[in-house]
């Protein structure tokens, strides 16, 4: 008996479909892999290479990311029919199938995370305070948006000025008046506690977790919280999109040049989601005082999301 044309050509697309799933897993855990490195102690390193140097590590990173979007694409369009119980499709269906246009991202649904595991993210993340040294003349302003991003759980945020300070305490205080203490309450869930502490330091931010676990930078402290409080699982793509608009954030803030049109480059005004991104970039470009200088387009978008955070 001759073999079905229809069935070869179908487990030939499984295996092409396999094969390009197991290299975009390969890779997008070299990614995650590299994002860990840097956020480790040698991320202290960073701060010494120059503008070009750091130029150079993005252009690798951004061949990565195309690569595994351009996989992820290749992945989605193969779709190859599985059989099931010998149901065969009216020929309608496949025809329309067959014409659709193919997309550069696709977008997937995101997927909530069971409240058991939330819980237990929580429960883990409550274990300790959350210790922030943030130096007044670079303050995280993501920190005001927290209890915005994550209302679920409850806060207890405070702010305290160190006493090695030699600024005086009223001109820092009139300086940072838009952080005031939070505390929210909700029911069964356990507090989130949260202490500032401002003082000089450099590199601003530092959040120390234990004497052993500490980060460095408002982007970590972002991803820190997003880690441990997210209530979805974001598609692999819209991840690695969010990952890198918060590495580009990062390169931009430590950069010795002014890279403003860049910044203004990563913001969609047409997207009204309060999520992380969003966050980190306003929260950049609040600390500039130079939102005037991106087009008008922005300006409303800024100040929307600053009369939502500065409540």
């Amino acid at each position: 008996m001759l073999p079905n044309p229809g069935n070869e050509i179908s487990i030939n697309d499984r295996i092409s479909k396999l094969q390009l799933i197991e290299k975009y897993i390969t890779l997008y855990f070299i990614y995650i892999f590299i994002q860990t490195f840097l956020s480790m102690d040698i991320i202290e390193e960073i701060h010494q290479l120059t503008d070009r140097e750091i130029e150079l590590v993005l252009k690798k990173q951004n061949e990565v990311l195309k690569t595994l979007e351009e996989l992820e694409i290749r992945v989605n369009n193969l779709e190859p029919q599985f059989p099931k119980s010998e149901k065969v499709e009216p020929p309608s269906v496949v025809k329309k199938q067959s014409t659709q246009p193919s997309k550069k991202i696709i977008s997937k649904k995101h997927e909530k995370i069971p409240t058991a595991e939330i819980n237990k993210k929580i429960a883990e993340l409550t274990k300790t305070d959350t210790v922030i040294c943030a130096d007044p003349e670079d303050p995280p302003y993501s920190l005001l948006a927290l209890p915005l991003l994550w209302s679920s759980v409850s806060w207890d945020i405070t702010y305290h000025i160190h006493s090695s300070l030699t600024v005086d305490s009223k001109v820092v205080s009139d300086k940072l008046n838009v952080f005031k203490n939070w505390h929210s309450s909700v029911p069964n869930v356990k507090t989130v506690k949260v202490i500032v502490i401002w003082k000089h330091t450099e590199p601003s931010t530092v959040i120390v977790r234990s004497p052993a676990n500490s980060l460095i930078g408002e982007v970590s402290l972002i991803r820190l919280f997003d880690r441990y409080l997210t209530a979805e699982s974001l598609s692999i793509t819209d991840q690695v999109n969010v990952d890198q608009v918060l590495d580009s954030i990062y390169t931009i803030k430590y950069s010795s040049i002014d890279r403003l049109s860049e910044l203004c480059n990563l913001i969609d005004p047409s997207d009204k989601e309060l999520n992380v991104a969003q966050v980190a970039l306003w929260s950049l470009l609040y600390s500039k005082q130079n939102v005037k200088k991106c087009p008008k387009s922005l300006e409303k978008w800024f100040e929307q999301l600053s009369k939502k955070i500065c409540l």
